[in-house]
């Protein structure tokens, strides 16, 4: 079986998902992990094939002020909390759909398997075009639920 695993770009997302690639291929299955670029050394010492998410899915490895000096002239709180979740997980969506199209048109995986982070899955799920292959979404916690549910409470 050949298992097509993608994560948000945050080693918090991809550890949980290395753990599961690792027990697959302890069992002959192929992981395939498309994450960061600066993830690859985890991905590949994990035993697993490394695919790179495809433009602004991959915002890299600093702190988000790095990434978005912006976010500094906003009041820490809920401000920063909306700014880093639409920056984080809502604007990578394209780049995360192309990137999973590309990685499922290439190499046929049976399943993908995403980190709860990963809203491209979401957009594959939604797309009429898409490759007939189960979609599995994975998380170690309820944070990030809690974490929507603090943002709607925001916004209405």
């Amino acid at each position: 079986m050949k298992i097509l695993f993608a994560a948000t770009p945050i080693a918090g997302h991809l550890n949980p998902l290395l753990t599961i690639a690792r027990m697959v291929m302890a069992r002959g299955d192929e992981a395939i992990v498309t994450t960061g670029a600066h993830l690859r050394p985890a991905v590949e010492s994990a035993g697993a094939h490394f695919r790179p998410l495809a433009g602004g899915a991959d915002f890299g490895g600093a702190h988000p002020q790095e990434i978005w000096p912006e976010r500094n002239a906003l009041s820490p709180g809920p401000a920063q909390l909306r700014f880093d979740f639409v920056r984080i997980f809502l604007d990578p969506i394209s780049a995360q759909l192309a990137t999973l199209r590309a990685i499922i048109t290439d190499e046929r995986p049976d399943i993908v398997v995403t980190d709860v982070g990963f809203m491209g899955r979401v957009a594959l799920f939604l797309d009429p075009r898409r490759p007939s292959v189960p979609i599995v979404s994975c998380g170690i916690s309820a944070l990030f639920l809690i974490g929507l549910m603090a943002l709607r409470s925001v916004l209405d």
